[in-house]
C-alpha cells in the first residue's frame, strides 16, 4: 500500500514539473503517429500476412484490436494496427467479437463499403495466447469445414465463447418468423464441445446456438465455472436423464441453462438439483416446471415451456360430406402430462385444458412450427360447437382449407402459466381413386413359320409305252386258231402270266420295281406288255368284245 501511494505522488509531482506549454504542444497527425514500442517479449513475427494468411481474418483481427490497444506512453497517440506492426501487439487482444466489428473482407479505399465475406482458415489464431472473449453472433461468416478444424487449447484464459446462428429473425418476405435457422455442422453437440475447448478450465458463458448439433444435452464437467449455458436451435434428440450442474456466480443473475428450439422428448428427470433456471420451451417434452428460481432473460419463468407442440396426424378429408366434428377438447387430452415441482422434485399428473377464452382458438399453420404472431387465425373455417359435456367440437365448412391447424392447452387457466402445449392436427383432401385404364394385352410371341419341308414319296415306276404293231390277221389251220392278238385274249385265261392281284396302283408299281423278277416267265404266247394302269373291269369289256366278234367271224366262213 505504502509503495503505490509513493507511486501515484510521485507520478502527481511530475505532472506539475512539466513546462507551462507543454498542454499546447498538438499531436502530430495520425499518419505520422511513432510507432509504439512492443509491450511484451514476443519474436518480431514480421508481416502478418506471413502467419495470418486469411486476409478477412486478419481484418476481423486488426479491427478489434484498434479499441484494445493503448498508448505506450501518457499523452501518446493510439498507434494504428497494421499487417507491417500487427505482432507487436499481440498479448493485447483480449476480445475478438462480432457484436459491433462485423467479419468483413478488407477495403481498397475508405470510400468503399465493407462486404461480408468468410473465415476459412484459422492459421495464425493460436498466436493470440490472452483471449478471454470469442463471439460470433454471425456464424454463417465461418466456414463450416473451417469450424470442424477450430480449437482453443491455446487460451487457457477463455471464460466467454459464443457461436450463434439465426434466431429469431424474419423470412425474406415476412410470411414467418425463422425459428430454426441453423448451419449444418451435423456434429453430436459432445463431439463438438470436447474438440472446441479441449483445455478451457476458466470457462464461464457457452452458447453454441443455430449450428445443426445432434446428439442428446452434453455434460459438462470439465468446465467448473460454467454458469451460462445455451445450446438453443440445434437437432438435440431424445429424453433428458440428467442436466449438468451450474456454478453459482457471486451476482444477482442465478444460472441458466437453455436448451430451446430443439427435439427433446419425454418427460423431465428429477430437478431439485437444479441451482439455475432451465429453459426448454419449443421441444416436445411432456413436464410443466413450477417454482423455478428466476432469471431476468426469461419473464420470471413466464416462458420457461412453452410452446411444446405435438403433431397428431391426419384427421380426415374436410370436404367430407357430412362433415366430422373434431373434439379439440380431446385433443389436448390426448397425452398424459404431468407437472413437477423444481424444490422439491415431486411431479404429479396433470390435464391441460383448451384455450377458448383468448382468441384465436385454431391457427393455421404457415411454416415447420406453429408461430402465434404469424399464423393466421382459422377459428372462422369451422363450426364451433359443445357436446353433452362440455368440450368444444370443431367442425370443418365447405370453405375449409386443407393443411396444418393448431390448438393451444394449458394446464390451468392463468394465460402466464410457464407451459403451453400446441397440438397440431392436419386435413388433408384425399384426391378421388382413378381406375388406370387396362393394359393393353401383349401379344404372345408366335413362332416364326419355319419352311415347309417337302413330303417324301414313293418313287413312281414310269409305265412303259407300247410300241403300236400292225394289225394281225388270223391265221386258220384246220379247226384250231392260233390268236397271238394281245387285244382278243380274255383277262380271265389262265395263260397269263404274273397277273397282279387287285392292289392299289402306288402299292403294285411299288412291287413291281422291287420284287418283279428280272426275267420274265417264259411263255409260248407273246407276253403282254405291262400296263399297270388298266383296271380289270377294262380287260373284261376288252376281252368280251373280242370274243362276240370272233364268234361272228367264225359263223361267217362256215
Amino acid at each position: 500500500m505504502q509503495t503505490t501511494l509513493l507511486l501515484g505522488l510521485s507520478l502527481a509531482l511530475s505532472a506539475g514539473a512539466l513546462p507551462a506549454n507543454a498542454a499546447t504542444v498538438s499531436n502530430p497527425p495520425a499518419a505520422t503517429h511513432p510507432t509504439a514500442a512492443p509491450r511484451t517479449t514476443t519474436t518480431d513475427l514480421g508481416n502478418a500476412q506471413t502467419w495470418l494468411p486469411d486476409k478477412t481474418l486478419r481484418n476481423w483481427i486488426e479491427k478489434n484490436l484498434q479499441g484494445q490497444v493503448a498508448p505506450t506512453e501518457a499523452g501518446a497517440s493510439t498507434p494504428t494496427i497494421t499487417d507491417a506492426n500487427l505482432a507487436q501487439y499481440i498479448s493485447q487482444l483480449t476480445s475478438l467479437s462480432d457484436a459491433n466489428i462485423p467479419i468483413t473482407q478488407p477495403r481498397a479505399s475508405t470510400t468503399d463499403l465493407p462486404q461480408p465475406s468468410k473465415i476459412t482458415d484459422w492459421t495464425g489464431l493460436d498466436k493470440f495466447t490472452n483471449l478471454t472473449e470469442f463471439t460470433v453472433v454471425e456464424a454463417d461468416r465461418l466456414n463450416l469445414t473451417s469450424l470442424h478444424q477450430l480449437s482453443f487449447s491455446f487460451a487457457p484464459q477463455l471464460a466467454v465463447l459464443q457461436l450463434q446462428y439465426g434466431g429469431d429473425t424474419q423470412a425474406p418476405d415476412d410470411s414467418q418468423r425463422l425459428w430454426n435457422r441453423q448451419l449444418d455442422l451435423k456434429i453430436p453437440a459432445q463431439t463438438f464441445i470436447d474438440q472446441l475447448l479441449p483445455n478451457n478450465p476458466h470457462l464461464t458463458t457457452l452458447e453454441l446456438s443455430g449450428l445443426g448439433l445432434t446428439g442428446s444435452i452434453p455434460h459438462l464437467d470439465h468446465f467448473p465455472l460454467i454458469s451460462n449455458v445455451r445450446l438453443n436451435a440445434n437437432h438435440l434428440s431424445g429424453k433428458i436423464t440428467a442436466l449438468p450442474r451450474l456454478h453459482e456466480q457471486p451476482s444477482d443473475q442465478s444460472p441458466l441453462l437453455s436448451v430451446g428450439q430443439n427435439d427433446l422428448s419425454g418427460y423431465l428427470p428429477d430437478l431439485r438439483s437444479l441451482n439455475g433456471t432451465f429453459a426448454y420451451d419449443q421441444n416436445h417434452l411432456l413436464t410443466s416446471l413450477i417454482n423455478l428460481p428466476q432469471h431476468p432473460n426469461y419473464n420470471n419463468n413466464h416462458s420457461a415451456g412453452y410452446d411444446q407442440s405435438f403433431d397428431v396426424g391426419s384427421l380426415g378429408d374436410p370436404s367430407t360430406t357430412p362433415a366430422h366434428p373434431i373434439n379439440l377438447s380431446a385433443l389436448v387430452q390426448k397425452f398424459q402430462w404431468q407437472v413437477q415441482d423444481a424444490t422439491t422434485g415431486q411431479a404429479t399428473p396433470t390435464r391441460l385444458k383448451l384455450i377458448t377464452n383468448i382468441p384465436p382458438v385454431i391457427l393455421q399453420m404457415k411454416g415447420d412450427h406453429p408461430d402465434v404472431d404469424h399464423d393466421a387465425d382459422a377459428t372462422a373455417f369451422f363450426k364451433l360447437t359443445q357436446n353433452a359435456d362440455g368440450d368444444t367440437l370443431a367442425t370443418p365448412t365447405a370453405t375449409t382449407p386443407a393443411g396444418a391447424y393448431w390448438i393451444t392447452g394449458l394446464p390451468s387457466d392463468d394465460p402466464q402459466a410457464p407451459y403451453s402445449a400446441n397440438i397440431i392436427f392436419h386435413l388433408t383432401k384425399t384426391s378421388p381413386a382413378v381406375v388406370p385404364p387396362l393394359p393393353t394385352p401383349t401379344p404372345k410371341p408366335q413362332p416364326e413359320p419355319q419352311p415347309e419341308l417337302p413330303q417324301p414319296t414313293t418313287p413312281m415306276t414310269p409305265d412303259p409305252t407300247p410300241t403300236p404293231k400292225p394289225s394281225v390277221k388270223p391265221q386258220l389251220s384246220g379247226n384250231a386258231t392260233n390268236v397271238t392278238s394281245p387285244s382278243l385274249l380274255h383277262p380271265l385265261t389262265n395263260h397269263l402270266p404274273d397277273r397282279p392281284s387287285q392292289h392299289s396302283a402306288t402299292q403294285h408299281r411299288t412291287q413291281a420295281s422291287t420284287s418283279r423278277p428280272a426275267t420274265p416267265h417264259p411263255t409260248t404266247n407273246q407276253t403282254l406288255p405291262q400296263t399297270g394302269d388298266h383296271t380289270p373291269w377294262l380287260a373284261i369289256l376288252l376281252g368280251g368284245g373280242s370274243l362276240l366278234g370272233l364268234v361272228g367271224w367264225r359263223r361267217k366262213f362256215h
